[in-house]
């Protein structure tokens, strides 16, 4: 399942021009949840329920397999020719207007009964944002040569500013902080939920240079996400 939230990641920079028309930030992020093929009608229906009531999320729709492939075969042909239609997941969706609670809202979703995987990625915005966060996050068993390896490649993007490194415990401290006082997030979340990463910041104008399934290969690699800078 971790193999589709992966292909989400590069259909967002297919909708994204070469150049933002305006240097304006933007903190809307779009939260995608993929269930368990297994899942039965009273979780899908529990999951939903949980995130409707995440902080600041709008609407929450539900994608078929059928409208998932559809969707990924208009937005991506290459990818779409890599998957087994019967296989895609289905899937919820929601938009979280406050930044400072999509990573823990994601990250606290996938120990809901049901849901196989979530995934982050920046919402549509008009004017587009001038730059476009990257959250690299890195297996609990990550080597210091692996991490080096990871971290030497991620520095090489062009464009990469503000490169920084995160260890689990400081993102479990800094989102507990962050969700303070906005529903039950900080009380669901755990400290097994987070991992350490690197973090960092990419103008849209150099998004040639994101490649994140590549990355997202290597190893000690766990995932890697296009969130909007306020995220980080």
């Amino acid at each position: 399942m971790r193999r589709f939230a992966l292909l989400l990641a590069p259909v967002l920079l297919v909708a994204l021009p070469a150049c933002a028309s305006e240097p304006e930030e933007a903190g809307a992020t779009t939260l995608t949840v993929l269930l368990d093929h297994d899942a039965t009608a009273e979780q899908k229906a529990t999951a939903e329920q949980i995130l409707r009531g995440t902080p600041s999320a709008g609407d929450v729709t539900r994608r078929t397999r059928e409208q998932a492939y559809d969707q990924l075969r208009k937005d991506s042909p290459d990818l779409a020719a890599q998957v087994d239609p019967t296989t895609m997941p289905e899937s919820l969706r929601t938009t979280l207007t406050d930044p400072s609670v999509a990573e823990a809202a994601e990250l606290t979703m996938v120990a809901v009964d049901g849901v196989a995987s979530s995934v982050l990625t920046a919402a549509a915005a008009d004017p587009l944002p001038s730059a476009i966060g990257m959250i690299v996050r890195l297996e609990p068993s990550i080597t210091e040569k692996q991490r080096a390896t990871v971290e030497e490649t991620v520095r090489a993007l062009p464009k990469a500013e503000s490169v920084r490194f995160e260890d689990r415990d400081a993102a479990y401290d800094r989102l507990r902080e962050q969700c303070r006082g906005k529903g039950d997030l900080a009380g669901r979340l755990e400290t097994d939920m987070t991992r350490p990463s690197l973090r960092l910041k990419l103008p849209l104008a150099h998004q040639g240079g994101i490649n994140p399934p590549e990355i997202a290969r290597m190893d000690g690699v766990e995932d890697v996400l296009l969130v909007p800078t306020a995220v980080l």
